[in-house]
């Protein structure tokens, strides 16, 4: 593990945290009662998955960023469609389908996640890009 990729891992998270506090995250659909635990545990999350994501680049020598990159990507739309889908549900039943609930909770937590993941992949790209040295 480099120390570019905790410095990127910590910048993302500080991003997400000035976007929670200026209430983005409740801009895009999740519940004010919980926006700022989804955050944390989206991040947390995010920061599990960035670590194994980059440990499996490093291991298996992936240079590039479209492979894991366009799994991560999949990952956040499935994630976002969740989140509507249990988000839609929910308010349709007038907040009584609990497990509709727990879908966008849930969902929403994995979008963050994957959001933050897909960034700390494309950070440790650009930088492995930026001090590669061509002959």
């Amino acid at each position: 593990m480099q120390l570019g990729t905790i410095i990127g891992m910590i910048v993302v998270a500080v991003l997400f945290f000035v976007l929670e506090k200026f209430g983005l995250v409740i801009s895009l659909g999740a519940h004010p009662f919980w926006a700022t635990k989804v955050t944390y545990i989206g991040i947390a999350i995010g920061v599990v998955a960035s670590l194994l994501t980059v440990f499996i680049m490093q291991k298996l020598h992936i240079k590039t960023m479209f492979l894991p990159a366009g799994f991560l990507m999949a990952t956040c739309v499935i994630a976002a469609i969740t989140l509507l889908y249990g988000k839609a549900e929910f308010a349709s039943s007038y907040a009584e389908n609990a497990f509709a609930g727990r879908i966008w909770y849930i969902g929403f937590m994995a979008m963050i996640g994957g959001v933050f993941t897909t960034l700390i992949v494309f950070w440790q790209t650009l930088r492995s890009r930026q001090y590669r040295t061509t002959k």
